[in-house]
């Protein structure tokens, strides 16, 4: 099992959460850029995806029709194939979702 099939369980949702507290400053990581949308296909905004997995850190690709990021997420242990990274990836979701939720 590759890491994006790994990632599959963690969903949109989650992996909207984790891009989004990525970027918030309330989980490790940072942000490597981001573009205007401009010529994305709009069957693609509102995805978030994982990019590539480069242990001990993955590139999550979040799109809008605004505006496409790409960031890293830093895990919080070691990691040594990259079959671990879904479930850690379910973790931080599982972490940052119900605060996502919670907002009015």
């Amino acid at each position: 099992m590759d890491a994006h099939e790994a990632v599959s369980a963690v969903g949109q949702l989650g992996l909207r959460a984790v891009c989004e507290a990525v970027r918030e400053g309330q989980m490790p990581g940072w942000t490597c850029s981001s573009r205007p949308a401009v010529g994305v296909c709009p069957t693609l905004w509102g995805q978030d995806a994982v990019r590539r997995c480069r242990l001990p850190r993955s590139d999550l690709m979040s799109i809008t029709g605004e505006e496409v990021t790409t960031l890293v997420v830093s895990f919080p242990e070691a990691l040594t194939s990259a079959a671990e990274v879904g479930p850690v990836l379910e973790r931080l979701a599982s972490q940052a979702l119900p605060q996502r939720l919670a907002r009015p």
